[in-house]
C-alpha cells in the first residue's frame, strides 16, 4: 500500500487578503499549507486543509466569515 501526498498550495489573492485583515485586527498570523493524502488503488483520500493561526489560536473560521 502506497500513500501519494500532494501539497495544496495557497493562492496569492485569499494569502493577500487574509493579511489585510490581520494588519487591519492588528493581529498575528501563522498560515500553514494544507495537503492530499491518496492511497494509491483505491479511492480514499485524506484532505487536511490550510490551517490559519491567529494569535496562537487555531479556531478561528469565524473570524474570516467575518471579512471575506
Amino acid at each position: 500500500m502506497k500513500v501519494e501526498v500532494k501539497e495544496l498550495k495557497i493562492s496569492n489573492e485569499l494569502s493577500k487578503k487574509i493579511d489585510m485583515i490581520c494588519r487591519f485586527a492588528s493581529v498575528r498570523l501563522n498560515l500553514t499549507s494544507g495537503c492530499v493524502k491518496n492511497i494509491k488503488g483505491t479511492n480514499i483520500a485524506y484532505v487536511k486543509s490550510h490551517i490559519l493561526s491567529v494569535n496562537g489560536t487555531m479556531n478561528c473560521q469565524h473570524f474570516i466569515r467575518q471579512f471575506l
